[in-house]
């Protein structure tokens, strides 16, 4: 059994829908990143809606990677494949589907109908021109609220246990509750992807979100406005599908104000790492 812990944390529907992708960046527009101290304990979430047939995803993809690059281990990244609109995300291959239902209960509920789009800490949604800039903006006012726990195991070869620990260390004024959403994501999926040349059928997916554990919106751990010192703690099982690989997985862990939706604290876990 692994255990592992870490602290801290086809062709388009047609040109109209090609062209709504997104556009590409020139480097004088893209926003600059942050450049100062940044908190080890502090980390950003970067939720990329995508899809394997839109052509400009792969930039966008390009784009995290050069992000993940400049922040490191205080960014962590979940692709997030929804099953509309089908003429940007239904899959060449049936039997290699990334989408997920919760990715499009997300997807509707964000009003994100065209790719790629992202969301940073799950505040306002953007194309990925201007991913950088925002995750400069989070990490530049200073502010953590939350000391975050994750471990994750495999008892067996079908389930997934996880168990959270976090504790507030500063007063949060929340409008709501305090909620927790559990996620497992697989990386190095190839999966045929659109791109500018063509379709690449060795093309790598990574952070690719598997599956929620819990409800979707999460579970509460905290009641509204929690104070400084205020402790959770959480256990839970989820299921393994047989066709992910075990060494590839990896379990996310997002502190959310419930109202707002904002991403207050994350954590990774890779069960792939000895």
């Amino acid at each position: 059994m692994k255990s592992l812990k870490y602290i801290g944390i086809a062709v388009l529907a047609g040109v109209g829908l090609l062209a709504a992708s997104c556009d590409t960046i020139e480097e004088g527009d893209r926003k600059h990143e942050y450049t100062g101290p940044i908190s080890s304990e502090r980390m950003i979430l970067l939720e990329d809606y995508t899809g394997v047939r839109c052509i400009n995803c792969p930039t966008a993809a390009a784009e995290i990677t050069r992000l993940q690059e400049f922040y490191g281990d205080n960014l962590i990244v979940v692709g997030v494949y929804p099953l509309q609109p089908t003429g940007l995300t239904m899959p060449y291959d049936p039997s290699r589907d990334l989408r997920t239902d919760v990715a499009q209960t997300w997807a509707s509920a964000f009003a994100i109908e065209q790719f790629p789009m992202g969301m940073v800490n799950r505040q306002e949604v953007t194309g990925y021109a201007e991913w950088g800039g925002s995750i400069a903006e989070v990490i530049s006012e200073g502010l953590n609220y939350v000391n975050l726990s994750v471990s994750a195991s495999l008892p067996t070869d079908t389930t997934i246990a996880v168990n959270v620990e976090g504790s507030f260390v500063e007063d949060y004024e929340a409008d709501g509750a305090v909620n927790m959403i559990t996620m497992i994501l697989e990386d190095s999926i190839v999966v045929p992807q659109l791109t500018g040349s063509g379709v690449n059928g060795g093309y790598v997916h990574n952070h690719v979100l598997r599956a929620v554990i819990g409800p979707e919106w999460g579970s509460q751990v905290a009641s509204e406005a929690p104070a400084r010192g205020t402790a959770f703690s959480a256990s839970l099982t989820g299921s393994v599908n047989s066709g992910w690989r075990k060494n590839r997985l990896s379990v996310v862990v997002a502190i959310v104000n419930a109202s707002s939706h904002e991403v207050i604290q994350a954590g990774i876990v890779h069960l792939g790492e000895e």
